[in-house]
């Protein structure tokens, strides 16, 4: 990114000279923060750690140009908003350029940008004095260069969100050790992969199910929520706590919602599974959000979210329906992890139809 910004100054002969960085007092105080970041050039949105001090009205801002996390940022706080003068240093960019064969020197400054991303100004941000929480309300903050009007920017923000690093959570779930799982494949439409299948685990202790290995973007954390089966659906809360980041971030929390989500608006609740004995099939009534921090607070984003869910057993142990067995049956449970046991007579008499996993085989009664 920087060598491009280098390369365009030089088409225009650009020297620019550093101004001093800010710095802030020696004895301020700060508190770590998270600030959740959307280029507005590269159509990404990142979660970057930042520090956050505030001595009388100036606040302090380390770590936001995502570019120079090493530069401070210095505002006034007016009522409930903190205005950014234009033209803060970020960075002095010097060395010797092999394709110009010269040497270089220019400065990268912070601006507000408005709506036509040409026009700079100061950029502004509401403040929350009781939470903490602040988000950009200029249109744009821009990481750039200047000179006689032109402007060379590394990135343009086009929505800022800092708030509270810490976040009340409960521990995640774990799957209980020595509990066999059940393997399915999931089938399900990822909003920015398209169709994606890919093996994922259930497993019942009693009642109680465990569904794991299905966060598409971290599935070696063994991510696992967990739920209750009530008759032929199985029912996992909302807003269970995941892990922290599948980026190993330890400043992000990941959680899991039922979801619809229309591209503009999500609805969430819990993940409603319907079991289809007969196919060993379970289809969700909803989709699955793996959200960035919980859906209830301002900071709300997500990483992933798959609509058109099934689940579908993977029946390569299914005896022939012929088959039959003549004496008793010994280790007799349903696909739900049920035993059926002690079933005293012959299999198939008096069973309904479906799928039933007999002495650990997969058998299959029409």
């Amino acid at each position: 990114m920087k060598r491009i910004l280098t390369s365009l100054l030089f088409l225009v002969g650009i020297v620019l000279h550093a101004q001093q960085p800010i710095v802030p007092p020696a004895d301020l105080q700060t508190q770590p923060m998270v600030a959740r970041v959307t280029s507005a050039m590269y159509a990404f949105t990142q979660n970057t750690p930042v520090e956050v001090g505030v001595d009388g009205q100036d606040i302090y801002i380390l770590g936001l140009c995502l570019d120079y996390p090493d530069a401070w940022l210095k505002g006034t706080l007016e009522g409930s908003t903190v205005v950014f003068p234009q033209r803060q240093f970020l960075y002095l960019n010097e060395g010797y350029d092999e394709d110009f064969q010269q040497e270089y020197s220019y400065t990268i400054y912070a601006y507000g940008l408005e709506s036509d991303q040409q026009t700079v100004s100061d950029f502004t941000m509401s403040y929350n004095a009781e939470t903490g929480e602040m988000e950009l309300t200029s249109p744009y903050l821009a990481e750039m260069a200047d000179y006689e009007g032109y402007l060379f920017a590394s990135d343009i923000y086009s929505d800022i969100v800092i708030s509270p690093l810490e976040e009340q959570h409960a521990d995640p779930v774990v799957m209980p050790e020595g509990l066999k799982a059940l393997p399915y494949t999931l089938s399900a439409t990822e909003w920015m992969q398209g169709p994606l299948e890919y093996d994922v685990k259930l497993a019942f202790d009693g009642d109680t199910a465990y569904f794991g290995d299905f966060c598409v973007t971290s599935r070696e954390t063994g991510h696992c929520i967990k739920g209750q089966r009530q008759g032929n659906q199985i029912i996992f809360p909302a807003e269970q706590y995941l892990d922290t980041d599948y980026e190993a971030d330890p400043l992000i929390n990941l959680y899991c919602y039922g979801a619809d989500f229309d591209g503009a608006t999500m609805t969430t609740g819990d993940i409603v599974m319907d079991y289809d004995p007969a196919t060993d099939t379970y289809t969700l009534q909803s989709g699955i959000v793996i959200s960035v921090g919980k859906l209830n607070t301002s900071t709300m984003s997500f990483v992933e979210f798959l609509s058109g869910v099934t689940l579908t057993g993977q029946d390569t142990g299914i005896q022939p329906a012929e088959y039959s067995c003549k004496g008793k049956v010994e280790g007799l449970f349903d696909l739900q992890g049920r035993q059926l046991s002690p079933f005293k007579e012959k299999r198939g008499e008096g069973l309904p139809s479906g799928l039933y996993v007999v002495s650990g085989r997969k058998v299959l009664v029409k």
